[in-house]
């Protein structure tokens, strides 16, 4: 019994295929699309709409999306106790495996606990047709790790905050291999949109390791 999240476009991109695939597999599917005219926005609307369309004897909840619906669908599996496969169609952000949501709740932005999907599926072929605008974002969102990093180094000698080069290393890995590719993201380039979408995984992965944010 599958929970199939999505909104009006990324429906169209992955949903509806994959919404067949599983329904071709056997699978009962309940679905929730979210349609907007603008941006969807993580807000009580949104949070409503999905607990009046989700049933209780789901057994897995799908998302198939980025940022936003990344972060309802974390928030939700969390309170729901129920476990989140993620589909990315954009390499945007580097949220997909933190353990926390951003929210706008009574128009003030904040962070709830959350947990990371169990499996992210990550198609090369559908996230390197993502806007250009969310490539960029998200290697933007990489090349901030260059701060990021020597900020937690700082807070490390100056008031001993707990410090680990294993998960250093391993953000600096990713990013240098996006960097090391910078010029075929315009290309649109397989390899590289693969270390991109690599490295915004492992920096979430890096988050939960550590328990907080200073490695992103």
């Amino acid at each position: 019994r599958v929970f199939l999240v999505a909104d009006n476009n990324t429906y169209g991109v992955a949903g509806r295929d994959i919404e067949h695939i599983l329904t071709s597999a056997g699978c009962a599917i309940k679905k929730l699309v979210y349609y907007r005219k603008g941006e969807l926005v993580p807000d009580e609307r949104a949070i409503g709409e999905f607990l009046t369309s989700y049933e209780r004897d789901t057994d897995v909840i799908v998302t198939v999306g980025s940022g936003v619906l990344c972060d309802i669908s974390k928030y939700m599996s969390f309170m729901l106790d129920t476990p989140l496969i993620m589909v990315a169609t954009a390499p945007s952000m580097d949220g997909y495996a933190s353990v926390v949501s951003a929210f706008i709740l009574k128009d003030t932005k904040i962070s709830l606990k959350s947990l990371p999907p169990k499996v992210i599926i990550a198609d090369t072929d559908i996230i390197r047709e993502a806007p250009m605008d969310m490539i960029w974002a998200g290697l933007g969102d990489m090349l901030g790790k260059y701060s990021s990093l020597r900020d937690w180094k700082l807070a490390n000698i100056v008031v001993q905050e707990y410090y680990c080069d294993v998960v250093r290393k391993m953000v600096e890995l990713s990013l240098d291999r996006c960097v090391e590719n910078v010029e075929l993201f315009a290309k649109r380039d397989e390899k590289a949109i693969g270390y991109l979408m690599e490295g915004l995984i492992l920096v979430g992965i890096a988050m939960s390791f550590v328990g907080n944010s200073r490695p992103a």
